[in-house]
């Protein structure tokens, strides 16, 4: 095979990110639940270190494979059948329906979900919001202690009242 020729198994992955994430590197690697696209786009552009398209490591392959329910053996030798991605192909009217402003992590705070956002990212959404009331019930602990604290502060002041009063 020539070096500037991409390998069957990336012209497999190409297939995919074509198909079903009308081309986008990014959204497919959204997706898989990768924060960097660059394990993906790397099988793309030629490796100025050796002149040759880089093949993409089983890791790789493993993640495509169990994420997308696509046999591990059709993306390795092309045998068997691909199905097409019917979980989620919600990336594909992402301007109209989601606002990604980086692809790493922060992005999910400035989202916005549907009902075809994929579960990935819905979980993910979840954890942060989880740890943000966690942390918030916190606080509301702490400022339920200081609203005691100054109860009986002004119980003990209208004790004081009371028995000056009295006297």
């Amino acid at each position: 095979m020539s070096s500037n020729v991409l390998s069957p198994v990336s012209q497999r992955i190409r297939e995919i990110i074509d198909a079903d994430f009308r081309g986008s590197v990014r959204k497919f690697c959204l997706y898989l639940g990768l924060t960097d696209s660059q394990k993906i786009n790397r099988l793309f552009h030629i490796d100025s270190r050796n002149g040759k398209y880089p093949n993409p490591s089983y890791e790789v392959l493993k993640l495509i494979s169990t994420r997308l329910d696509i046999p591990l053996e059709w993306l390795t030798e092309g045998r068997g059948e691909r199905k097409p991605i019917v979980a989620d192909n919600s990336y594909r009217t992402e301007p109209e329906r989601r606002q990604v402003s980086d692809v790493d992590r922060p992005y999910i705070a400035k989202q916005t979900v549907d009902e075809q956002t994929p579960i990935s990212i819905l979980l993910e959404i979840i954890a942060q919001q989880n740890k943000q009331m966690a942390a918030m019930q916190g606080q509301i602990l702490e400022s339920q202690k200081q609203i005691n604290k100054a109860l009986q502060k002004i119980d003990q002041l209208t004790e004081i009242i009371e028995k000056v009063a009295v006297k």
